[in-house]
């Protein structure tokens, strides 16, 4: 018989939570609309992974992975595209934990709190962080296997689509939520190590150099699909990112500030109390 921990069976709990939540509310209706020649398809479930990053960290992360793949699995459609698109729902629900807890984070501050126009910029700047990540895998997932269309115009339209959902939907979400603080979920959490703050400060100078890349090569390069030349570098800049996000340490430890007694208030003498008496002998 397996004695699994506390700690075990919370996770457990958690993402099986969070990916049964995501799976149902997977089906939303698609909004599309056409810029140009171009035909941009917004999913308001797009905003729910950052959230749910904020509120479980690495659990509900996993859980947004599953809750892509699940669907998927029950209707026979499960490919290595799937495989890409779990990989950026994870990237998108765990990159704006980390960043906010490395970058923005300041110590005793509550995650879920909407007071000032520099929160909602704080978690704008998280959510097109977790896009930038989360439309790597995406696109060389409709690149390599779909066959559908080239990296740069896929990873370009994936993170507009992904953007506009975290900062419309996700954000009054995100106000909902902090409105109600979050049912006492939110918690305070510590700021990452230094050494972790480098490797989230690399990661986003990986993510802009995969954006330009991508918006050099989708004005100015004509470009197919399946193109060596630029695949093979961002499946090896791709695993370098994703190696950075997880690496560098556990998530924020919660935190409960000690309660300290101001001497001031102590009578005068009652100082004295507090200390050991002396042995004998002594």
């Amino acid at each position: 018989m397996i004695n699994f921990t506390d700690s075990f069976k919370k996770k457990i709990v958690v993402i099986v939570f969070v990916a049964v939540f995501f799976s149902l509310i997977w089906p939303f209706t698609s909004f599309s609309f056409t810029v140009g020649n171009t035909e941009i398809t917004i999913n308001p479930a797009d905003g729910i992974p950052v959230l749910m990053g904020f509120m479980f960290g690495s659990s509900g992360a996993l859980g947004c992975a599953l809750g892509i793949v699940g669907p998927e699995f029950f209707q026979g459609d499960l490919s290595l595209g799937t495989v890409g698109a779990a990989l950026g729902y994870f990237c998108l629900s765990y990159a704006p934990y980390k960043v906010w807890a490395v970058i923005l984070k300041k110590e005793d501050e509550n995650i879920f709190l909407v007071k000032r126009l520099g929160d909602v910029a704080a978690y704008a700047i998280t959510g097109i962080m977790g896009a930038l990540l989360c439309a790597l895998p995406v696109a060389l997932a409709n690149d390599v296997w779909y066959n559908k269309v080239a990296f740069s115009t896929s990873y370009l339209l994936e993170v507009v689509e992904v953007t506009i959902s975290v900062l419309t939907f996700g954000l009054v979400l995100y106000a909902v939520l902090s409105a109600f603080n979050m049912f006492g979920l939110a918690k305070t959490v510590k700021k990452y190590p230094l050494k972790t703050m480098i490797h989230m400060i690399t990661l986003a100078i990986m993510s802009i150099i995969v954006l330009v890349f991508s918006i050099v090569t989708y004005f100015f390069v004509d470009t197919g699909t399946r193109n060596p030349w630029i695949i093979i570098p961002m499946v090896i800049l791709g695993l370098l990112m994703l190696r950075d996000l997880t690496y560098g340490g556990k998530p924020p430890d919660i935190v409960e500030k000690p309660k300290k007694k101001d001497p001031k208030t102590l009578k005068k003498g009652e100082e004295t109390k507090l200390l050991p008496p002396p042995g004998d002998g002594e």
